[in-house]
């Protein structure tokens, strides 16, 4: 949405598609896309304007962050209990989801790539 209609139309269909997954599917996985996935997606594109490291930082912190917001979410909102193991669990659940961050940053940019320069051509030749 972001590629073909920019910015205001873009955060309108993030922002319906996250109310419809947590009102249609409550659940981890459509609080997650709530939170970040379907966000990540929109703030990328701003993100990679900015210098290579600064833009790397930027993305990190805007990662830690949301994946933040999460874990409280689902802690205190939907009263998920307590995880075993505290501090420890917590530090190992955010070095892995900053290792599951880059995967996913990587795989959206390839994706993003692929839609450019295959995808997109072939759809404007049919829907015209």
């Amino acid at each position: 949405a972001h590629i073909e209609m920019r910015p205001p139309f873009s955060f309108g269909v993030y922002f319906g598609t996250a109310l419809l997954s947590l009102l249609l599917f409550p659940s981890a996985a459509a609080l997650y896309y709530a939170v970040f996935c379907g966000l990540y997606s929109i703030l990328k594109a701003y993100l990679e304007r900015l210098p290579r490291l600064i833009g790397w930082v930027s993305k990190f912190g805007v990662f830690n962050l949301l994946f933040a917001a999460v874990l409280l979410l689902a802690r205190f909102v939907f009263l998920l209990p307590e995880w075993e193991g505290g501090a420890l669990f917590v530090v190992a659940l955010f070095a892995l989801g900053n290792v599951a961050f880059v995967c996913y940053d990587v795989a959206l940019t390839l994706s993003i790539r692929t839609y450019s320069l295959k995808i997109r051509k072939k759809k404007k030749k049919y829907l015209k």
